[in-house]
């Protein structure tokens, strides 16, 4: 009866012996799975952080890639619409200067025209000048002349020519046709210088020729005292 007690009390400090011994080990510890599970949580979440900033990399990398691709492609059509601006202003231009040169040209053959019409016009007026136009012209220039030589007496053709406006032709012409109707009587001719004598004057003259004979100019200028010669 001692000796069972005794195994019993015996097998009961092995028993408690075994497990201190086992929960000083910690055999008998639960393992702290909410540890584990934060680290994992971090972990996860760690990469999938990771994960987010690579694809948010990628991403910017993308988007900078396609700007500047957008970049060139808007420079590239900005060129070509710039030549093609140049292209439509060369056009313009190309036009515009043509159009000028044939206003230019319609307008030196406008002018050309114009210029042959007004010489017909003048050459047909001419022709149309009647004889009785002509005659009245000449009869002006005669009575012109006829005027001038009597005021200055003794004049030269030249100055009858450039005192009115008239041709040294048409000034010999009105003393030929003056002294051909005796209009001016008489007028001598001298060098081309014409005396005015009038009706007083040819008797003053003839009376100093029955007296003294033969007289030169000079007698007969000084005793009708005409200037210039």
């Amino acid at each position: 009866m001692q000796d069972a007690i005794f195994l019993i009390i015996a097998g009961t400090g092995l028993i408690l012996t075994t497990l201190i011994i086992l929960f000083t080990a910690g055999y008998f510890h639960k393992e702290d799975k909410s540890i584990t599970t934060t680290d994992e949580k971090v972990e996860l979440w760690k990469q999938k952080r990771m994960e987010k900033l690579r694809k948010r990399k990628n991403y910017r990398k993308k988007q900078e890639a396609d700007d500047v691709v957008e970049i060139e492609e808007e420079k590239e059509y900005g060129q070509i619409e710039q030549d093609q601006n140049n292209d439509e202003e060369a056009d313009v231009v190309y036009v515009m200067k043509m159009r000028d040169l044939k206003e230019e040209s319609k307008k030196r053959e406008f002018e050309k025209q114009k210029d042959q019409v007004d010489s017909w016009n003048n050459m047909y007026s001419t022709k149309k000048t009647t004889v009785a136009e002509r005659t009245e012209k000449s009869k002006e220039s005669r009575d012109a002349v006829e005027e001038f030589v009597k005021l200055h007496k003794t004049i030269h053709v030249d100055q009858i020519s450039m005192a009115l406006e008239l041709s040294i032709l048409d000034v010999q012409s009105s003393i030929t046709e003056l002294q051909e109707t005796n209009a001016i009587i008489p007028i001598t001719k001298q060098r081309d210088r014409y005396i005015y004598l009038s009706e007083v004057e040819i008797d003053q003259i003839v009376t100093l020729i029955s007296q003294h004979g033969r007289i030169s100019l000079a007698s007969i200028a000084k005793v009708l005292d005409f200037p210039g010669m």
